[in-house]
């Protein structure tokens, strides 16, 4: 009996840890980083971002544009945010964003030079 204890007990901490990891290649996507409370996105950035859940500003500035249109889509779920603008310099909010990853995009050929960062407000 004393033999049988550990090689049981080994068993079922195997178990456990399967249990644990999900056997069945379940479980959600993972982002390409961390949820982040702010990001900066310049003209040929491409790589994807983690927002948390909340409200955030979206604010902009380019050179040399006579127009913008930035897309921001969430590539794990549904959400979806196009602006259209010719400011070169400008801010809205987004409200009720959930947690994702993301990509922006700004649409514009002419429009080569340009930053855009979004920044959660506040807790929620």
């Amino acid at each position: 009996m004393t033999r049988r204890l550990p090689l049981l007990t080994g068993a079922l901490a195997a178990a456990l840890v399967l249990a644990a990891c999900g056997s069945e290649g379940g479980g959600g996507a993972t982002s390409a980083a961390p949820a982040q409370a702010k990001v900066v996105v310049k003209a040929g950035d491409t790589a994807p971002f983690g927002l948390l859940e909340g409200r955030y500003k979206l604010g902009w500035t380019t050179e040399g544009c006579s127009a913008v249109t930035f897309d921001l889509k969430q590539q794990d779920g549904s959400f979806e945010y196009r602006k259209e603008s010719r400011m070169p310099r400008f801010s809205t909010i987004l409200v009720s964003v959930p947690a994702g990853t993301y990509a922006l995009s700004q649409a514009e050929a002419g429009c080569t030079s340009w930053t855009v960062t979004i920044e959660r407000i506040g807790g929620a």
